[in-house]
C-alpha cells in the first residue's frame, strides 16, 4: 500500500494490529486487532493472518488502511525470524502476481491460474 500525499481523515483507516506470543514448547500466535469491529483473532500461521487480514479488508467500510506488528515481548527471535521470512515470501509472490496483473492488463487470466 502507498503512503497517500494528503493526511487519512479521521475515520476513514482501518488499522490492523499484530502481536507474536510463542507457545512452548514450540510454535506461535499472532494476536490480531481489527480496529473497526474491534474484534480479537488468534491465528495459527502467517497464511491464516494474511487471510484474516483480506478478509477484514474486504468487508471494511473504510478507504484506507494499515497493518501494524506491535512489540512482541512474548516471542522467541525464532518465532520472530520465520513469520518475517514467510511474509516476505508471501510479499514476493504477491508482487510477482500484480506485476503480472499489470503487465498484461488482463485480471482474468491471473485468476484462471489459481
Amino acid at each position: 500500500m502507498s503512503i497517500p500525499s494528503e493526511p487519512i481523515k479521521n475515520g476513514t483507516l482501518l488499522t490492523i494490529t499484530a502481536e507474536i506470543v510463542s507457545i512452548e514448547p514450540k510454535g506461535f500466535i499472532i494476536k490480531i486487532h481489527n480496529s473497526e469491529t474491534d474484534e480479537t483473532f488468534e491465528a495459527n500461521s502467517v497464511r491464516e493472518y494474511a487471510e484474516y487480514l483480506i478478509q477484514s479488508v474486504n468487508q471494511s467500510s473504510k478507504d484506507n488502511f494499515v497493518a501494524n506488528w506491535i512489540p512482541s515481548p512474548n516471542a522467541r527471535k525464532y518465532d520472530i525470524d520465520l513469520i518475517g521470512m514467510q511474509l516476505g515470501m508471501m510479499q514476493e509472490w504477491m508482487d510477482k502476481e500484480l506485476s503480472g496483473i499489470e503487465d498484461d492488463g488482463d485480471i482474468s487470466e491471473a485468476i484462471k491460474e489459481d
